[in-house]
């Protein structure tokens, strides 16, 4: 990531900007890329990039200074960082790392040591984001994601 900003002036560069502005938590990232992941697969087609930040600006930003070609322009910027081809697939956790998503709970767990009780309160409160006493649906895919990942 750093490496685009001695090529292209943070200031004009979209991505950088969005990247450190901007705060996406797990389940926001998580609930947007399902909508192009219908198979739960960890990888969404690369064409899909334009409409997938277009919906995560929309859910974190104020979209009304969002231009079509600064779109475009940030859209341009994560397929090349990606180094992304026609036809080619982008993996979650890349677009997350790249997107800046708030890192996991996960790093609760060291080495296989025990939790303690309030401890495993704040992970559970993490992914259950609706408060509802339970981990299920995009909770529970963001939660098995984040076991993956680690």
């Amino acid at each position: 990531m750093w490496e685009l900003t001695e090529i292209v002036p943070v200031e004009e560069n979209l991505l950088f900007k969005f990247r450190t502005q901007t705060d996406i938590s797990g389940p926001q990232f998580t609930a947007i890329w399902r909508k192009y992941d219908p198979f739960r697969a960890g990888l969404m087609e690369a064409g899909d990039i334009h409409d997938f930040m277009l919906d995560i600006i929309s859910q974190i930003c104020d979209t009304q200074g969002l231009t079509r070609s600064k779109l475009t322009e940030l859209t341009r910027n994560v397929v090349e960082i990606l180094d992304l081809r026609v036809g080619s697939k982008v993996r979650m956790q890349d677009m997350a790392f790249l997107l800046n998503v708030d890192p996991t709970f996960m790093n609760c767990i060291k080495n296989g040591e025990r939790l303690t009780r309030s401890e495993f309160g704040e992970f559970f409160d993490h992914y259950d984001t609706d408060m509802n006493g339970f981990i299920e649906g995009n909770e529970l895919m963001l939660l098995m994601g984040d076991l993956m990942s680690r």
